[in-house]
């Protein structure tokens, strides 16, 4: 089955001239690629952008559970957008895809793994290292649709393996917490 039959897929804003706005600007996040950083979208680092009017933003506008992937760039990144971005405005660096018939975790699942990387790949049109896809490629993507019984045992094996990378993170700070402070403790008692 193709991404398009599964998925609405839609482009990204090009932020240029649309930065700075009037005094009636409507200030909106924006989802871009630097945004992506091990597999997940970081709010505090998304942008702002500034829109005269709501409706010259809401058909780049992503909603929370949506999928990002990368349409330019040098790494293939794949990212389901957080509840708390919900209304961001996805970059054109990225295509906004809105599962119907898939769950968002089974489909970054399927793009992350090694047939997904391939069939992605397969549609560069870079011979620069670029990943440089249109949004005809990204719909043309054959997508798997497993049985909505396996979508969900897909869906939380996903969702335990993010919070345990969580869990990690949280955990490598806080070693690294205490290294510093111990050492800054051997420094002042010497």
């Amino acid at each position: 089955m193709y991404l398009r039959d599964v998925a609405e897929v839609f482009a990204g804003l090009t932020l240029g001239g649309r930065t700075i706005a009037g005094r009636g600007a409507v200030r909106l996040n924006t989802i871009s690629l630097k945004d992506i950083v091990r597999g997940r979208i970081e709010p505090e680092r998304t942008d702002p952008v500034y829109v005269d009017h709501i409706r010259d933003a809401t058909r780049y506008m992503a909603a929370g559970a949506d999928v990002v992937v990368a349409v330019r760039g040098t790494l293939p990144k794949v990212a389901i957008v957080p509840d708390a971005l919900n209304g961001a405005v996805v970059t054109s660096t990225l295509a906004g895809i809105r599962p119907r018939d898939v769950l968002p975790e089974v489909l970054v699942a399927f793009l992350r793994s090694p047939a997904g990387r391939t069939s992605l790949q397969s549609r560069v049109r870079s011979a620069t290292g670029q990943i440089s896809l249109t949004l005809e490629d990204v719909r043309n993507i054959d997508v798997p649709v497993p049985p909505m019984d396996v979508q969900q045992h897909i869906a939380d094996i996903m969702r335990t393996l993010d919070e345990h990378d969580a869990a990690s993170r949280e955990a490598l700070l806080v070693r690294h917490m205490v290294a510093d402070r111990v050492i800054t403790d051997l420094f002042q008692a010497g």
